[in-house]
């Protein structure tokens, strides 16, 4: 493996498992534990508010994750960019600090709506969580990423 592949990989896998983690919680239909079963963001049988702004945050979290990898894998590769030097790191840098937000946004809103509601002891399923893990981990990550980026600039 050459220096650059290994750059690229080093720039991008930051993003990527929150990535990842996003689109499970996103995709998987535990969110909610109910007496009558368990439902997710798209199968909620009473999808009231709290459901439509989580799937609208998520969404957005996936865009900006993938925005802040492309662009800071693209940036490691010393690929040309279209724009200038300077536009594409900076970019990356506010998408990878844009998504851990939009999940905040989207967990606090699910949770402050959903939980005087539900009837048992465990009522939120492994989707629920994992959408927090995901935000613990892309905060993480786009701290580690901006302040990677700032020493870059303050020390060039």
């Amino acid at each position: 493996m050459g220096w650059k592949t290994a750059c690229c990989l080093q720039g991008g896998m930051g993003l990527v498992t929150p990535l990842g983690l996003v689109i499970f919680a996103f995709a998987t239909p535990r969110w909610k534990n109910t007496s009558s079963g368990s439902y997710g963001l798209f199968t909620a049988v009473d999808k009231g508010g709290a459901e439509y702004v989580a799937i609208v945050f998520m969404s957005l979290a996936i865009a900006s994750l993938l925005l802040a990898i492309v662009s800071l894998t693209c940036d490691e590769c010393d690929v040309e960019r279209v724009g200038g030097d300077e536009k594409m790191p900076i970019l990356g840098v506010i998408s990878a600090i844009l998504a851990p937000i939009f999940i905040l946004i989207a967990m606090v809103t699910y949770y402050n709506n959903d939980w005087k509601y539900l009837d048992h002891f465990a009522p939120f399923g492994y989707s629920f969580y994992c959408g927090w893990l995901a935000f613990g981990v892309s905060f993480f990550g786009g701290v580690v990423i901006a302040v990677r980026k700032l020493f870059r600039v303050i020390c060039a």
